[in-house]
């Protein structure tokens, strides 16, 4: 019946909502903006395949992870330097800004994580290298 088939759908849809939110925000509530932003891009960092190491500081991990999210480099840029600010330097927080950065950077890092996960993506990115 349609009606199975329309609840499927919006359970589905359900879902993937969920999943997109607990994505990005599980465990973060009680952190800052600027914190917020960090946290997510390190989550974001070890999906893409690139997990900080013990010894990188956090300047140094951005640059590894912007060779793999090469055209998110800026805004996540951005997010370590007032990281760096406001956790070392004791700088202002600076959540609009932060906010910002992620909103830039959130969509690259997606896409390069469902490149990672789904052979799908895989080949159509080789295909249309190749075209």
């Amino acid at each position: 019946p349609s009606w199975l088939l329309g609840a499927v759908g919006l359970t589905l849809v359900a879902v993937l909502a969920g999943g997109w939110w607990a994505a990005e925000n599980w465990g973060f509530h009680r952190l800052s903006a600027v914190e917020t932003a960090y946290a997510r891009l390190l989550r974001f960092g070890r999906w893409v395949g690139c997990p900080p190491r013990v010894s990188d500081t956090p300047l140094e991990w951005v640059e590894d992870v912007s060779t793999i999210v090469p055209e998110a480099r800026e805004p996540m840029g951005r997010i370590v330097d007032l990281y760096v600010s406001a956790r070392f330097a004791r700088g202002a927080p600076a959540a609009p800004e932060a906010k910002a950065a992620w909103k830039q950077a959130r969509p690259a890092l997606w896409r390069r994580w469902l490149r990672r996960i789904n052979p799908f993506f895989r080949r159509y990115r080789s295909r249309r290298r190749r075209a």
